[in-house]
């Protein structure tokens, strides 16, 4: 979080080149309410014109990258 937090905070300073809007859902993804979330996050890549994977050390345990990244090929997202 501290690196997504790192490139948020460049993202708003007005000297950056980095412009984007942050359209990540703030519930946490071990959630009990999944589908709340596929439904939030679908959403939201909808409204996107592409999509961005962090990778980290920890990507690949994530229950939701995956599904995140299928998603956004099917909806046609760069």
């Amino acid at each position: 979080m501290n690196e997504v937090n790192l490139l948020r905070a460049h993202a708003k300073n007005e000297n950056s080149d980095i412009e984007f809007n942050d359209h990540s859902v703030r519930e946490p993804y071990d959630s009990e309410r999944a589908e709340y979330i596929k439904k939030k996050i679908s959403e939201r890549i909808s409204r996107s014109s592409i999509c961005v994977v962090y990778i980290s050390d920890n990507t690949a345990q994530s229950r939701w990258v995956t599904w995140e990244v299928e998603t956004s090929l099917a909806l046609g997202k760069r």
